[in-house]
């Protein structure tokens, strides 16, 4: 003899339990599984390495007049505008060099806290502005590494304290984007 229970499960009383179903014994729901794999990729950090410093070589200020602007551009030669008698001396000039290296082609972004700095004298003479010219970002590392280039735009007052002007240092940061 059969009994019928709520949702259409029905109980034989010869002890047996037949399956939840509906009134033609189809089973109230059809069930699926899969199995979901999961995954990790670690790949190499981003890294910066300083190759060389940013330096404007030897200066010879304009004793009166204008104030002149030093140029060490990201390639290419130095150069000096509204001269008034300033002059580039020689000495060692150089944009600052780094290299960048990680995982060969993903893209990073390069970051300055900002683009302008003042050169300090040790005896307190008058500062020395500067504004960073800095590579286009994000870049891709094309083959795991990147050299970069930094250079600048100095300000030079005429008759401006001899000496050596430094600035803080300043910090890059590089991200993967």
């Amino acid at each position: 003899m059969r009994i019928p229970i709520l949702n259409g499960t029905t109980i034989l009383l010869a002890g047996m339990v037949l399956t939840a179903g509906d009134a033609e014994g189809v089973p109230l729901s059809d069930s699926k599984s899969a199995i979901m794999p999961i995954t990790a990729k670690v790949i190499a950090p981003v890294i910066i390495q300083k190759l060389s410093d940013l330096s404007f070589g030897k200066i010879a200020p304009a004793a009166s007049g204008a104030a002149s602007v030093v140029q060490v551009p990201l390639s290419g030669p130095r150069t000096i505008t509204v001269a008034n008698g300033a002059t580039l001396t020689g000495g060692s000039w150089t944009p600052a060099k780094f290299q960048i290296s990680g995982n060969a082609g993903l893209a990073v972004t390069i970051t300055f806290p900002t683009k302008s700095y003042s050169l300090k004298h040790s005896s307190g003479a008058p500062n020395m502005n500067m504004v960073l010219e800095t590579p286009t970002t994000p870049m891709v590392l094309a083959t795991g590494w990147n050299e970069i280039t930094v250079g600048g735009n100095l300000t030079v007052a005429a008759g401006q304290v001899p000496g050596i002007y430094t600035s803080n240092a300043i910090q890059i940061t590089v991200n993967y984007q």
